[in-house]
């Protein structure tokens, strides 16, 4: 028996085979697989010996179900070119959307989005009845123009006639002389104030004098006597102020440095 494992060993060692080195593996794999927690393991694996022969049938079959799963991805694909449809510009376009979809901002934004669904869907429902608030509408304008069709105005006429109306009062918001006008102090509230209590004035005197027989007649002497009421007073002084600051308003307007006019005389001149 010694002389048997004698030649065994010399055989190993001619093979270059270290016995000694195996055995010692050996001892350690069986130290490992001795381990409770290996046995646990392969007992576990034992009990389950039909559902691993299952996962085997399965890996065996996976080269032929994958050579079918290409067959079926070339078949898409020639079916797609046929329609036109180019595939590899179709996943660059999806990996391109994909890399948008994951950049931050993105989802800054679609988690803003997602946080108020609620208020998504309730835009959503309006969007919705959208057609029949327009319906409503137009059924609105078609009774609003039958009735003004009955009183005899013409709405078409009408609505040219507030176009160009638009357009006039558009053309003379951007002109010069408007602004010239809100630039002269015309529109101040003070200016207005005053245009209005001449206005009430002018309306008291126009009753006063329609209330007559005949219109009323002053003389020279009536307007003298008339200067002594206070209230004629008031007037005068009123126009006495007027005539002073509008004439020093007339005077700061000629003392304005003017270009002269062009003309045949200043052409020839230069």
């Amino acid at each position: 028996m010694v002389d048997v494992v004698d030649d065994v060993a010399r055989a190993a060692d001619a093979r270059g085979v270290d016995l000694d080195e195996r055995l010692q593996n050996v001892l350690t794999l069986a130290e490992r697989l001795t381990a409770p927690k290996t046995v646990e393991v392969l007992t576990g694996l034992l009990d389950r010996l039909d559902q691993v022969e299952q996962l085997t049938a399965l890996l065996d079959q996976a080269p032929g179900f994958a050579a079918m799963t290409v067959d079926m991805a070339d078949e898409a694909a020639r079916r797609a070119a046929e329609r036109g449809i180019d595939l590899d510009e179709r996943l660059h376009g999806v990996l391109g959307l994909v890399e948008k979809l994951s950049a931050p901002e993105t989802v800054r934004v679609l988690s803003a989005l997602l946080a108020r669904v609620g208020d998504l869907e309730q835009l959503l429902a309006l969007a919705d009845q959208a057609p029949g608030f327009v319906a409503m509408m137009v059924d609105v304008a078609d009774e609003w123009a039958a009735r003004a069709a009955e009183r005899g105005t013409d709405v078409e006429t009408m609505l040219h006639a507030t176009a160009a109306a638009a357009r006039r009062l558009t053309e003379l918001v951007g002109s010069a002389e408007f602004q010239a006008l809100l630039d002269s102090g015309v529109l101040d509230p003070r200016a207005l104030g005053v245009v209005g209590t001449a206005g009430q004035a002018l309306v008291r005197c126009q009753e006063e004098c329609l209330s007559r027989p005949e219109p009323p007649k002053t003389g020279l002497f009536g307007l003298l006597r008339a200067a002594r009421e206070p209230e004629m007073q008031r007037t005068l002084a009123f126009l006495v102020h007027f005539g002073r600051f509008f004439g020093e308003a007339m005077a700061a307007h000629h003392r304005r440095p003017t270009l002269p006019p062009a003309g045949p005389t200043n052409a020839a001149a230069s």
